[in-house]
């Protein structure tokens, strides 16, 4: 159970991520 629920916490973190990279990548892109 601890284990599934770790991958899921992981995938949860690792989506936030790309979201804010993606955010930033949309901010420098439009600042250019």
């Amino acid at each position: 159970m601890s284990a599934i629920g770790g991958k899921a916490l992981g995938f949860e973190y690792i989506h936030s991520y790309m979201i804010q990279a993606i955010l930033i990548f949309l901010r420098t892109s439009n600042a250019l």
